[in-house]
């Protein structure tokens, strides 16, 4: 801020961008602007935090975490290109300019005559070039994330040849070209193809595409739409729109949308449409995705009247829903039809790979070694999976993890590279590959992948913290390392109880660490055992000692 300037100048600057029609008066951005504004002017603008903007400005609850959620970036991000835009043309001869700088939040004020010369701009694009690029770059970096693997996308997407009829199937058809733009002609094809690659790497549906006024008939022979996926390129009001929506093809309800304004003039609009892509993929078809979740509101009322229990596709949903929550009525129903499938001799991977880690979890409560029959009853049924569907990424993934439990970091990345090639858009592979990479050595590599698979996913499983977690621990910062644990305990996790009480009690809050360690007795397990869960998981010989004297230091040994 530059001293001496009075407040009637500042407002009168404020007061020109209202006027120009670039800052709507009580919108986000005149909020978040007067609020950096004021920061600055009380001499405390190297004061305000990520969390603090978040949390007044941005309608975040006081849980926000700044480094899972990006939400103030993103809207720095845009106040600092809506300022650039409009000094750049409306606002080029104002006697003050509001500049924020590229990586910080804080505003400055430069006087006309004190600012740089302003560098000679190209004639901004037309909007349909600017498009175009964009979704050249989404659809080569989506192709990329599949390691070229187009046939892999081709085997997935003909749903008939691969997987059992009773999983659903989603239609996604091309979006509709609403601007009249002859030139965007080329939209709604480019995205329906990012779109059905990305859609079918996931094994809880099958995709196929269709035109956008495909008619609900029925073929001979071939299987009928269960979900529909459609969309829309429209006018909007600071440009144009691009919406997205999941229906429900028998009845016509809507399950999910969401709509993102374009904004030709972003320098990073590529960037944002991959990243609102990838989250919408996340948000239809991932584990507690609109579509698994309906499915399994399904598969529920079909139980109600039917007596069997053990048709695949039903196991696979509870298997997720334990996976997702850790909670012991979904384990107790997940472990049953496992073993009935298995005993019954399915030849679906998905099964098998389920099987899979279930084995694994059980191992990790034993305290044993690697060697005990649990571990390998694991391995064998991992291969069996990745034998019957070598197309299954979560074999793979599954088989990471086990590896990684043994300690072959090296074999464990390359399983990780397989389960990466066939679903990159899984955040599970995110976390998990950075779990593999902490415990290699890459910590800082394999924290950001933990922290990318988070911030994709809306209600992160447990499982996903425990390093982030352990991350804030080693660093002292034990408030933010019993949040995590907390959050882990949200979701059904208890392994978060000794990382809470342990973070608890370094933090100095003894009250909390004795309730979480009563918790953790109450449950039939001992701080021994609880670290053994974690270490089983997490072996870093480093961490594991700081948490074996942190617990000595609770129980007073």
């Amino acid at each position: 801020m530059q001293p001496g300037i009075p407040d009637q100048d500042l407002n009168r600057a404020v007061e020109r961008l209202e006027a120009s029609g670039h800052l709507k008066p009580g919108s986000r951005m005149h909020r978040l602007l007067t609020y950096l504004l004021a920061a600055e002017t009380e001499g405390r603008g190297d004061e305000v935090k990520a969390y603090a903007i978040a949390v007044d400005v941005l309608d975040r609850g006081e849980d926000f975490d700044p480094q899972e959620d990006s939400i103030v970036r993103v809207e720095v991000g845009r106040l600092r290109r809506l300022l650039d835009n409009y000094y750049s043309t409306d606002g080029s001869a104002d006697l003050l300019q509001f500049r924020i700088p590229s990586g910080s939040s804080r505003v400055e004020v430069v006087p006309q005559d004190a600012g740089p010369e302003p560098e000679e701009k190209p004639p901004p694009a037309p909007m349909r070039n600017r498009l175009l690029l964009a979704l050249a770059a989404v659809v080569i970096l989506a192709a990329g994330f599949a390691g070229g693997g187009y046939w892999v996308y081709r085997r997935l997407s003909e749903p008939e040849q691969i997987v059992r009829t009773d999983t659903p199937i989603l239609e996604v058809r091309s979006i509709h070209d609403a601007v009249g733009d002859p030139d965007l002609a080329y939209v709604g094809p480019a995205l329906q193809s990012v779109l059905t690659r990305e859609l079918s790497h996931f094994r809880t549906l099958r995709v196929r595409s269709a035109g956008p006024d495909a008619p609900n008939v029925t073929v001979p022979g071939r299987p009928g739409t269960d979900f529909v996926l459609s969309g829309v390129l429209a006018p909007g009001t600071g440009g144009t729109d691009l919406e997205l929506v999941l229906t429900d093809d028998a009845t016509d309800t809507v399950l999910w949308s969401d709509r993102l304004p374009i904004d030709t003039d972003d320098p990073e609009l590529a960037a944002s449409l991959q990243n609102w892509i990838q989250e919408a993929v996340v948000s239809i078809a991932a584990p507690g995705g609109a579509i698994p979740a309906e499915e399994m509101r399904r598969l529920e009322d079909r139980l109600k009247a039917e007596a069997s229990e053990d048709w695949e596709y039903l196991c696979y949903l509870k298997w997720h829903a334990y996976d997702l929550t850790k909670d012991s009525r979904h384990e107790r129903l997940a472990r049953v039809c496992l073993e009935a499938l298995i005993e019954r001799g399915t030849t679906d991977g998905r099964i098998w790979a389920a099987y899979a880690f279930m084995s694994f979890l059980d191992w990790t409560k034993t305290g044993a070694g690697t060697d005990h029959p649990l571990m390998a009853r694991a391995e064998d049924a991992v291969h069996r999976a990745t034998t019957l569907d070598p197309l299954g990424a979560e074999g793979f993934e599954y088989l990471a993890g086990i590896l990684l439990a043994r300690g072959d970091t090296a074999a464990a990345a390359d399983a990780y590279d397989a389960a990466w090639e066939l679903n990159p858009s899984k955040p599970d592979i995110h976390v998990a590959r950075g779990w593999q990479q902490m415990l290699s050595g890459e910590w800082d590599e394999g924290l950001a992948n933990v922290r990318a698979g988070t911030a994709l996913t809306l209600n992160p499983p447990g499982w996903f913290r425990i390093p982030l977690s352990i991350d804030a621990f080693t660093k002292g910062d034990f408030h933010a390392a019993r949040t995590q644990a907390v959050l882990m305990l949200v979701s059904g996790d208890e392994r978060g109880r000794i990382l809470a009480a342990l973070a608890a009690a370094e933090a100095g809050e003894q009250d909390a660490a004795q309730r979480h360690l009563a918790e953790l007795q109450a449950s039939g397990r001992t701080v021994a055992s609880a670290l053994d869960e974690i270490r089983a998981v997490f072996n870093h010989p480093e961490t594991m000692a700081a948490y074996e004297e942190a617990a000595s230091r609770l129980l007073g040994e």
